[in-house]
Parts: structure tokens; C-alpha cells; sequence
């Protein structure tokens, strides 16, 4: 409906007969406002949604095209996988004893910290020159023979820029710590610490190469972030996945990284290996001289008594030519003094190892040199603590090759270590004195079988020692050589415990497109940018749009809704019964709004011209007209009325006449087309026509139509004017505001609204006009013209709305 036009709302049908005069009760007043209960509203939301569809859906394409444009730029990346099979994981240690014990393998979790570690990762970055990164992947060829120069102590990383004019060349970098120039063929990049000489015809006459060296420790945590392991409990697999583009070369990468991972992990291994098999091998050493020296003493002493005689003595040849006794006496006494020169060999020998054996600083290979130690069931506990100690060596030495002496994680194995050798030196005491102790005892008996044996020859109890010396050398020789042959086999055919099963193979099409994920995401930025602006475009919108923001934001009722009118164009019926229901729905909320008895006295206005207030209160008299109610429409807009053309009625005198006293009451009230309704129009325009309005005389007019009429209904000024709207408001005590949609500023309503909370004056609610009632939140405020009133004889269609009588 246009503001400026006042189309009068006449519908014979629903005249009714006059209204009686009925009483209210005292008690009875106006309604408290409407609060608002705060929060998110929905249907406010959806509407604003609905109003900037078309702002959100192009915010959305053009995301979308932006989206487009960026794939362009975007390589597509590949995922690669591989394949390791472990041949054994982590078992027990063997309960052999001795030097030589089934190997101990790494647990789950270190052969995982091993995959990850340093030591394979910055292994293949060198390699594969992974910490290069050219610009543009055709420039890849260019680098084929790029190094770091090892002879440099370091190197600067950074973006450079290689130049080539003719046959000079210009290198730089960008935070210009590199301006290197040269002849094309020579090395670039020697000041900044490269190895790179690439040949004349393949730089060409005029070329610029972009590329960017990183350290090769940051470009290992970048390979190291985009590679996957999956190693699950109990499986002899592991599944590597690595991504990354065609230029980062994720297959060549992952190969290489499975190649090292074999190789490291099968040095470690056989590194255990090595060290015990030179362990036997210097103990093997040790008792061929050992045999040696027997042999010879014994020889030497045969041939010097070969012609004396054996003083009846009966010997019997043995194997290897070694003559064995028969005599069990001597073969007891013997074996005593056997035994004693054995513990006291072996009480000698780790006497002058103790003193080397400390809390932190262990022999082991000198300790187990000894043969005693290692055959002796008294240093079981002694050799156990050196297994455990070499392992637990064995094991820092794999550890260290994956962190740094200080991290966390070595904590509690070094601890563990120190502990250990801690203990070493207080089993080695007490083995020491398990000798000194079988020493004395086994002199005691030696020293009493002599006494018993004294008439036994010296010469045939030195042959016997003698013997029993070559005996014991060759049993110990032969024991020794078949467990270091044992241990030389075994690190001779010693196997990986990890081998590649599957290598990684590039695959022809990348393994997810990205372009449709970024053309997505560029749609869900650009639309979430249409919302968050469309919310705050509605939030900070100073126009009236929503009939929540008169209940919450002003603190008023709504009185009724009047639908947008086309009048360029016939109404439909349909159209007609809207309206006419609407001016209804107003008349009967603005009765019960507020009113102390069944008199209406009612002031119509609105914050700011062009509202329709007007309209609103020419049709709103009408409806009362119909009604029944004697009527009386005062124009009281002394600057713009113009009411008295709706009516074809003359202007003057009217209302300005009457406030000044030049004319009666009846010469400026003129009856209209309607017989209930009357009208007194705005009369002459005149400077004190705004002043007229706050006099008594305004207050006395009301109190006179008041005692004649049953609805007084006065059109003010907008709110905006001055104070015509607020002294109208006064006399008639009772006001209604007008807003209409998407046109009044809300924010200029707040103001002008709290001017009348220091005045005497009512505001019994709003107005809303131009109002779409298909239109979001109001859908629900319009009525069913299916269901109108139509007497019998009468068409369907009910009276037009017209412009004029």
C-alpha cells in the first residue's frame, strides 16, 4: 500500500446496528507490553535468510569460482604403500649359559621408534636430495647432480634465485646473504655451501630457476609428518603409507626408507653377534698358548726321564698318546691338586681384574677371558650380571642411535645400566672370596693326601701334574674352538630380522582429488560469508521489518496488520477481505486495548513522514463507522493534512479556526458519505497552528465530541514533526504509532517513544503497514478469504477499495 495515498475502506455488508453504551469495569486497563524473552530467533533468521537469498547465493558461486581458480594452483597428491615383514619380534632370552645365547630381538614398540627415527629418516632425505624443492617441477632435471658440499661446515637455507644472462650467472637469495656470480659451468651456489654444477646446455643462454633448500632435519619432520605405519599387535607386518606429490617423489621416498630401515635394523642385529664371536676368539686365543706351554713342559719332562724308572708304576696309553693311571689313590690326590692350581689360577686372575672393576667402569671382555668365570657354577650369578650388563649395552648403543644421550627416554635405561654395574663389583668380591675360600680348603686336603702319599717318587707325581695340566688345557682348547666356529657360522649367515615384502609403486591417477574438495570448500566459505553477512546486515538494519522488534525492541503490542495494496491495478476479492478484516482486527484491539470506558479517544501517528498514518486513520474511523459507532475523523496534521480531499470535503474552517476561537464547533464539523461517521478537517495553514494544539482549547474539543461521538480518532504529525503529535496525544490520551515495513527507522521510533513516557499519554500499540502477509513471519498474521462474509442475492466478490467516496 503507498503512504501516500488514503484509500477509505467502505464495505456496506458489514455495517452493524449502533453500539449501546456498556460500562467496563473499573479494574480493567491496559495490557501489560509484551517482554521479550531474548535468544536466537528462528523465524527471524529464516526470514533475513530469505531476504539476502539472492547476496548468499552469489557470495556462494563466487566462493565456488575462487575455489576453481585455486585448483589450478594445487598438485595433486598421491599415497604410495610398502610392505615389511618381520621375521621374528621380541622373544625371551635363552637359557643357555655361557657367551654365545639366542639373540634378543626388538619389541614392537622399538622396531616403531627404529621406523621413525633420525637415523633413517635424515639418511633418505640426503639421498634423494629431498630438502630441494624447485619451483616449477621442469626444472627438476637441473638438479639432478645437487649436493650439499660436505666439506662445508654448514650451509644457508633459503629461497634462491638462479639467473642466467649469455654465459654469466647471478645466484641470490632472498634475505641477501647470497649474491653469487659466475661462469655457466662452473659450481653455483659454493658460497652457500652447495655441490651443484649443472652443464651449459642444460641452463641454456637466458633462464630463471626458482627453488628453495631447507635443512635436511626440517625437511625429515616434514616427511616424517606425512608418513603412516601400521603395525598392529602380534602381526609380523608392517604397512607404510607415505603422500605427498609427483615432485616430492613419495614412492623413490618410500623405497629408500624401507631400504635403510633394513639396513639399519640388520647392523644392529649382527653388531651382537660380533661382539661375541671376538669375545670367543680371544679366549680361544688364550688356551692354545695356554695348550702350548702344557704340551711342552710335559714333553721337556718326558724326555729328561724317559731312561730313569717309573718306580713301578703302571700307566696305559690314552688317547692322543696322553698315558692315563690306573691307581685310584693317586688319581684322587692328583685331581686335588688339580683343583687346587685351577681355583688358584682362577683366584689370581680375578684378583687382578678387581682392582679394574668399578661402580661405573666394567671389563666385561677381561672378566670373561677367564675361563673359571665361565665355567665355575660358584660365578653363576657373576656371569648372569655380565649377560645381563652386555645386553643392556647392547641395547643403549640401538637406542642411541635413535635419541640423543639426553632425552627423556634413555632416563630409566641408563639408570637401570648404572645400577647394573653398580652390582658387578660386590658379585666379583664375593666370587673372589668363594675362591680364597675353596683354595684353603682344597689345600688343607692336598697338603694331608702328600703326607699320605710322601713315598710316592717327585718325579712321578710332576709327570701326573704334568699330564693333568695337558689334559685340562686340551678339554678347555676343544671347547672353546668348537663355540667360537659356532659363533664365526652365525654371524656369517646371520639373516635380517625385517625385509621388503611389497615395494611402493606411484600410482597413474592421485589417490584423492583435491580440486573437488577445494571447489567445495570455497562454495561452504563463500556461503558462510553470505550468512554471517546477512545476519549482521539484519542485525544492524535500522528499518522496521519484523513484528518481534515492536514487541521486544519498542515494548508494544501489535494491534493489527494491513496488507500491501496495488493500486495501480484493480483489488481482487480476495485482496478486499483482507483488508477488511485487517481494519477489523484493528478496531477490536484498539477497543479492548486500553480504553477506562466504551469512549474511544484515539491520536494516529507514526515516527517519520511516509509511514501511513494517514491511511491507517481514515480507514481505521470508517471501520468504526461501519460499525455502528458515531465517528468523528479530525485531521489534526496542520502542516500536510489532507484528509479533507478523501473525503471531498473543503479544508477550511476547520480545526485551526476552532482552536483560535473564529469559529463554532458546528461550523467546522462537516458530515461525510457515511452517516455515522463526521470530520473536521485541518482548516487554514497558520505559523501558530502547532502552538494551538497544546492550548486547552484541543482538550476541550475532545471532552465535547466526547459526550456526542462513541469514536474520536485524530491523524497527527509524524513523531519526527515537533511536539504536534505529543499535545494531540495528551488530549486524547490514548495513542497508536504506525510503522511500516522496511521503511520506518526503528532506532528514530525508540527515541521519539521514550519522549512520551514523561507525558500523560497511552500508547496503546503499533500498526503495521505495507505488510507482505505471504512473506516469512507474517504468513501466519493474514486471514482466509475463502471464509468471508456474503449475503444471500449479494456476488462473491465483495465491494472494491477506491481512492475516493
Amino acid at each position: 500500500m503507498s503512504a501516500n495515498l488514503t484509500p477509505v475502506l467502505h464495505d456496506p455488508s458489514t455495517a452493524l446496528a449502533p453500539a449501546q453504551p456498556a460500562m467496563l469495569p473499573a479494574a480493567y486497563g491496559a495490557p501489560e507490553p509484551a517482554q521479550s524473552a531474548g535468544g536466537l530467533s528462528i523465524p527471524r533468521l529464516l526470514a533475513a535468510l530469505n531476504r539476502f537469498k539472492w547476496l548468499i547465493v552469489g557470495l556462494a558461486l563466487v566462493g565456488g569460482g575462487i575455489g576453481t581458480v585455486m585448483t589450478r594452483y594445487v598438485d595433486p597428491k598421491y599415497d604410495v604403500r610398502s610392505t615389511l615383514l618381520l621375521t621374528a619380534q621380541g622373544g625371551r632370552e635363552s637359557a643357555v649359559s655361557g657367551p654365545i645365547r639366542e639373540e634378543q630381538r626388538l619389541n614392537p614398540q622399538a622396531w616403531r621408534d627404529l621406523l621413525k627415527s633420525f637415523a633413517i629418516a635424515d639418511a633418505v632425505v640426503m639421498k634423494l636430495s629431498l630438502y630441494l624443492e624447485p619451483a616449477r617441477a621442469a626444472d627438476s632435471t637441473l638438479f639432478r647432480s645437487f649436493t650439499l658440499d660436505q666439506t662445508k661446515q654448514r650451509f644457508i637455507p633459503g629461497r634462491y634465485r638462479l639467473e642466467v644472462n649469455g654465459p654469466r650467472y647471478t645466484l641470490r637469495d632472498d634475505i641477501g646473504l647470497v649474491n653469487e656470480q659466475g661462469i655457466v659451468g662452473d659450481s653455483i651456489g659454493r658460497t652457500a655451501g652447495f655441490a651443484w654444477r649443472p652443464s651449459r646446455r642444460a641452463l641454456g643462454a637466458d633462464r630463471k630457476v626458482e627453488f628453495t633448500v631447507r635443512t635436511p632435519r626440517e625437511t625429515s619432520v616434514e616427511v616424517l609428518g606425512r608418513l603412516r605405519d601400521n603395525f598392529e599387535r602380534g602381526s609380523n607386518i608392517i604397512t607404510l603409507t607415505l603422500t605427498g606429490t609427483a615432485q616430492q617423489k613419495p614412492a623413490e621416498t618410500l623405497n629408500a626408507w624401507g631400504e635403510q630401515f633394513v639396513r639399519i635394523a640388520t647392523e644392529i642385529k649382527t653388531e651382537r653377534v660380533s661382539q661375541f664371536s671376538r669375545i670367543l676368539n680371544q679366549q680361544r686365543a688364550d688356551a692354545a698358548e695356554k695348550l702350548t706351554a702344557a704340551e711342552r713342559a710335559y714333553q721337556q719332562f718326558r724326555v729328561a726321564t724317559i731312561a730313569l724308572p717309573n718306580e713301578g708304576v703302571s700307566v696305559r696309553p690314552g688317547l692322543g698318546g696322553v698315558e692315563v693311571r690306573s691307581d685310584p689313590a693317586l688319581d684322587n690326590y692328583f685331581q686335588k691338586k688339580y683343583d687346587l692350581d685351577n681355583v688358584r689360577t682362577a683366584r689370581q686372575a680375578v684378583e687382578r681384574v678387581s682392582p679394574r672393576v668399578t661402580a661405573t667402569e666394567t671389563p666385561i671382555e677381561a672378566i670373561l677371558s677367564i675361563p673359571a668365570v665361565n665355567n665355575d657354577p660358584a660365578a653363576v650369578k657373576l656371569q648372569a650380571a655380565l649377560r645381563e650388563l652386555l645386553d643392556r649395552q647392547q641395547r643403549m648403543r640401538v637406542l642411541l642411535q635413535t635419541y640423543t644421550a639426553d632425552h627423556p627416554s634413555l632416563a630409566e635405561p641408563q639408570q637401570q645400566l648404572r645400577g647394573l654395574q653398580a652390582t658387578i663389583p660386590g658379585l666379583l668380591s664375593e666370587y673372589l672370596a668363594q675362591l680364597r675360600q675353596r683354595e684353603g680348603e682344597l689345600g688343607g686336603t692336598v697338603a694331608q693326601a702328600t703326607g699320605e702319599l710322601q713315598g710316592i717318587p717327585s718325579r712321578t707325581i710332576q709327570q701326573e701334574a704334568l699330564r693333568r695340566e695337558v689334559q685340562s688345557a686340551t678339554e678347555l682348547y676343544n671347547q672353546l674352538q668348537g663355540r667360537a666356529s659356532d659363533a664365526e657360522l652365525a654371524e656369517k649367515s646371520m639373516s635380517p630380522d625385517v625385509r621388503i615384502l611389497d615395494p611402493a609403486v606411484m600410482p597413474l591417477e592421485p589417490t584423492a582429488s583435491t580440486k573437488a574438495g577445494i571447489i567445495v570448500l570455497g562454495i561452504a566459505a563463500g556461503l558462510g560469508l553470505g550468512l554471517g553477512l546477512a545476519f549482521l546486515l539484519d542485525r544492524f538494519d535500522r528499518r522496521f521489518r519484523y513484528p518481534e522488534q515492536a514487541t521486544s525492541e519498542l515494548g508494544l503490542q501489535v494491534l493489527g496488520v494491513v496488507p500491501r495494496i496495488d493500486q495501480s491495478r484493480p483489488q481482487t476479492p480476495e485482496q478486499v477481505a483482507q483488508i477488511v478484516e485487517a481494519f477489523r482486527t484493528i478496531r477490536m484491539n484498539v477497543r479492548y486495548a486500553s480504553m477506562p470506558s466504551h469512549k474511544v479517544t484515539l491520536t494516529i501517528t507514526s515516527p517519520s513522514a511516509n509511514d501511513g498514518k494517514s491511511l491507517i486513520a481514515s480507514n481505521l474511523a470508517l471501520s468504526f463507522a461501519e460499525g455502528g459507532w458515531r465517528t468523528v475523523l479530525i485531521d489534526g496534521d496542520l502542516r500536510r493534512g489532507q484528509l479533507n480531499g478523501t473525503f471531498d470535503l473543503p479544508s477550511t474552517p476547520g480545526l485551526v479556526e476552532f482552536l483560535e476561537g473564529s469559529s463554532l464547533l458546528d461550523e467546522v464539523l462537516y458530515q461525510t458519505h457515511h452517516a455515522s461517521l463526521a470530520f473536521i478537517p485541518t482548516g487554514a495553514r497558520h505559523r501558530r497552528g502547532p502552538e494551538l494544539l497544546a492550548t486547552p482549547r484541543m482538550q476541550q474539543l475532545v471532552a465535547r465530541l466526547a459526550q456526542d461521538y462513541d469514536a474520536i480518532i485524530v491523524d497527527t504529525p509524524p513523531l519526527g514533526a515537533g511536539t504536534d503529535a505529543y499535545a494531540i496525544g495528551t488530549a486524547t490520551q490514548h495513542l497508536a504509532v504506525v510503522l511500516r515495513r522496511e521503511a520506518t527507522d526503528l532506532k528514530l521510533a525508540q527515541a521519539k517513544l521514550q519522549v512520551l513516557g514523561n507525558l500523560p499519554v497511552h500508547v496503546v500499540g503499533v500498526v503495521l503497514n505495507e505488510v507482505k502477509t505471504d512473506d516469512g513471519m507474517y504468513q501466519y498474521m493474514s486471514y482466509d478469504p475463502e471464509y468471508a462474509l456474503v449475503e444471500e442475492g449479494e456476488d462473491e466478490a465483495p465491494a472494491q477499495l477506491t481512492a475516493g467516496r
